[in-house]
């Protein structure tokens, strides 16, 4: 009796997910036609071999207009990625997750693209529900694409939790919120490793979750400091200036540009102005560099409030002349770098003339 309510259940919360994305579509094809489209940079998900999924993507990050009839035709073609039920095979169960789930990320994507990101958050976490579902006795794993008998991608919920973690983030108001989405960027993390395991995300890079992890100290060190400042009910010179979250702050950075030259490939230091940046996506970049810049105008003004730091702050003068060199180039590619992409994987990257 528990196999067949779990059974049932698991086909309600199938049809459940095909009318959400159905209603989704609607809504996010009217958003990708408004003038808001375009305002925010959307989360770097990244999706390996799925060509036309990563296609979707590119052309979120991509500066050229992007209209809704483009925009329409790649959400259809997402399927082309996608596990197609055998009405013939008695069991294959019409299993249409994978597409779903696909789905509900590139129309979180295009929503957060539009800076409405309670939305991406909603559809994120309609993403993870399905890898979410597949944890227990039943359902059985998600199906998936396969060539030559091999699967092309492995569903592990990865990029839908990276998703999240930035909706979530960009959206928080209260403590607790940063705090799932760090939560949610661990799991994100945990999942890479998992595909790693099963030989997938070969290329993916742990460099953006690294950059999302600073971006949330930050978010939390800016929320605290507001919070106080507001409240102005505390003498406490160090709770007032909130040392302890800007030395984790320091931290988070501090890891990023310790590891990011061998993570990344880069050939050299962050700062060094041979450093190759190809095989980081265009947001990660951005990402990379606005934190960067973040954390020495903070720097800066601890300095001035003669604040002791505790943790080493990693980013020196030349590191910061990169961050703002990047943002430059990436703002106008026609000085000193290029924006190509690579058919490969379908990233954006930056690389020198």
């Amino acid at each position: 009796m528990d196999d067949l309510v779990a059974r049932v259940d698991e086909q309600f919360q199938r049809a459940k997910d095909r009318a959400f994305v159905e209603l989704s579509e609607s809504g996010a094809l009217a958003v990708v036609a408004g003038q808001d489209f375009g305002e925010r940079n959307p989360p770097d998900l990244a999706f390996g071999s799925l060509e036309h999924t990563n296609r979707i993507f590119q052309r979120l990050c991509d500066r050229e207009d992007y209209n809704a009839e483009a925009f329409h035709a790649d959400l259809q073609a997402v399927g082309r990625d996608c596990h197609v039920p055998d009405l013939d095979d008695p069991d294959d169960d019409g299993d249409d997750r994978q597409r779903n789930h696909l789905k509900f990320l590139v129309i979180g994507a295009a929503f957060a693209a539009a800076n409405k990101w309670g939305v991406a958050l909603s559809q994120g976490e309609r993403a993870v529900a399905i890898v979410e579902r597949i944890k227990g006795t039943y359902p059985p794993p998600i199906r998936v694409r396969e060539e030559n008998g091999r699967p092309l991608t492995h569903i592990s919920g990865r990029e839908a939790y990276f998703l999240c973690a930035s909706a979530q983030r960009i959206s928080a108001s209260k403590p607790w919120e940063l705090q799932r989405a760090r939560q949610l960027l661990d799991k994100a993390k945990e999942a890479l490793e998992i595909d790693r395991e099963k030989g997938f995300a070969k290329k993916t890079t742990k460099v953006r979750f690294w950059s999302e992890s600073l971006a949330i100290s930050l978010s939390e060190y800016y929320l605290l400091r507001w919070i106080n400042e507001k409240l102005q009910d505390s003498n406490n010179e160090e709770e007032r200036y909130c040392d302890k979250k800007a030395n984790r702050t320091y931290d988070h950075l501090d890891h990023l540009l310790s590891h990011i030259e061998t993570e990344a490939r880069l050939g050299a230091r962050f700062s060094d102005p041979s450093a190759d940046f190809r095989r980081l996506g265009r947001i990660t970049i951005v990402s990379i560099a606005v934190n960067i810049i973040q954390c020495c105008v903070i720097r800066a003004f601890r300095v001035s409030k003669e604040r002791p730091d505790s943790a080493v702050f990693a980013a020196g003068a030349d590191d910061l002349k990169q961050a703002m060199s990047l943002l430059d180039d990436l703002l106008d590619p026609q000085q000193t770098r290029h924006i190509e992409t690579d058919s490969r994987v379908g990233n954006r990257f930056v690389r020198r003339r």
